[in-house]
């Protein structure tokens, strides 16, 4: 989980995702209020930028909207929090056992 951001950092990590989006959409725009509360959503669930770049990237086409993301970012989360479940759960490191 991402530790607490000032309000400084919220913003910047809001305007790197809206700066993304826009790269990919191909758009110069303001945020809406409903993208802003999308991608508020994201921030507030402690998601990492990599992790909505990623999503942001993959997705198929040039999105119209920041919520057209929704979904694809839901799944790169989903996948990023398993993996790191994962790799938190693997054992400590044993003594090499001879065959």
């Amino acid at each position: 989980m991402m530790a607490t951001l000032t309000a400084d950092q919220r913003i910047e990590w809001l305007q790197a995702i809206w700066a993304n989006f826009q790269k990919k959409a191909g758009t110069h725009r303001d945020m809406s209020s409903s993208e802003y509360h999308v991608a508020s959503k994201w921030l507030s669930r402690g998601l990492p930028l990599a992790v909505v770049f990623r999503a942001i990237q993959d997705f198929s086409g040039k999105p119209r909207r920041l919520e057209a993301l929704e979904s694809a970012v839901n799944d790169a989360a989903e996948y990023h929090f398993k993996a790191l479940g994962s790799l938190q759960a693997l054992p400590e490191p044993g003594p090499l056992e001879e065959p």
